[in-house]
Formats: structure tokens, C-alpha cells, sequence
């Protein structure tokens, strides 16, 4: 029977005659899928709907043991949830950030990550028709970003934040 997702934090338990890698990718596995559960049910907006989806892939992935796009699929739809966070005027502050303002540079971080998903799209020769479709979310998202008011450095960050996730999408169907 495979593993199912955890529960909590902390209660992970490797499967039987797993190598040390395959462990470290499950482990990462559950603990994204946390994030993600944990996340979901506060998440409201059109991107809500879309980082639902994504984690119920993300769990099908779990469960029939391919870890890390389990992990690649969890990070994706949190980064859709935190876009989604930023678009409606909410600044987010990852794990270890102390609130510093790191959105001043957003802008440039946007179209650096943009540019660096599109070499990536067409390096590989992606098919995944949402992670285009999220990588022209974020170009359009950074076009409308503006000049001037901290909205528009939202608008900024929450583009990266698109981009990102895109890059997450990519790496789990390229699987490394």
C-alpha cells in the first residue's frame, strides 16, 4: 500500500527499502503537502480553484510514490496562492523573512525570472499547456505592474511569484 500523506509535520514515514534520496524527496513531498493543505482553505479567488487542482495532483503523485514531482506540484500551487495573495493587495513574507523591504526590487526579479522560465520552455521542450499559460499570466501581470505606488511592487512580485510557479511545473514533468 503507498504512503499517504501526512497528517501533521513531523510524522513522516519513510517506505520500506527506499534509497536516501528517494527519502529526501518524499520528505519534502509531505512536508509541501502540509503547506499546501494547511494553505487551502483560506485561499479565495480565481487562483483558489487552480492551486485545488494542483494539489489533488500533487497527491495522486504521492500516493503512487513520484515524490518529487509531488513536491514540484505543492510548491507550484503555493506560489499560485501567494500570487493570488499579492494580486489582491496582501504582501507576503516567506519563512525566515523578517519583514525587510525585499519588493523594491521586484520588478527586476519579475522579468529576470520570466526570462529565465521562457529559456527553460524552450530548452526542454515543455508541453504543459499551464505552465504557458502561467508564464504569460506573469509577462502580463509585470506589464500592468506599472511604475511608482507599493501596488505596482505587488503586482511585481506577485508576477515572479506566476513565474515561479511555472518553473515548478516545469521541473516536475521534466522530473529533475
Amino acid at each position: 500500500m503507498p504512503p499517504t500523506p501526512p497528517a501533521a509535520p513531523g510524522t513522516f514515514s519513510p517506505p520500506p527499502g527506499a534509497n536516501p534520496l528517494e527519502l529526501r524527496h518524499a520528505e519534502r513531498a509531505s512536508k509541501e503537502i502540509y503547506r499546501l493543505q494547511y494553505e487551502l482553505p483560506y485561499a479565495q479567488g480565481p487562483r483558489a480553484a487552480l492551486a485545488q487542482d494542483l494539489s489533488q495532483r500533487a497527491q495522486e503523485a504521492y500516493r503512487a510514490g513520484r515524490y518529487f514531482q509531488a513536491a514540484e506540484l505543492a510548491a507550484a500551487a503555493l506560489r499560485i496562492l501567494e500570487a493570488g495573495r499579492l494580486e489582491a493587495g496582501v504582501p507576503v513574507a516567506g519563512p525566515g523573512r523578517r519583514g525587510r523591504g525585499f519588493y523594491y526590487s521586484a520588478p527586476f526579479r519579475a522579468q529576470e525570472r520570466i526570462q529565465r522560465v521562457e529559456a527553460e520552455l524552450a530548452y526542454y521542450r515543455v508541453q504543459d499547456p499551464l505552465a504557458r499559460r502561467l508564464l504569460e499570466e506573469a509577462k502580463t501581470a509585470l506589464a500592468q505592474s506599472g511604475q511608482g505606488d507599493f501596488y505596482a511592487l505587488l503586482r511585481a512580485e506577485a508576477a515572479r511569484k506566476l513565474a515561479d510557479a511555472a518553473q515548478h511545473l516545469i521541473r516536475a514533468e521534466r522530473g529533475f
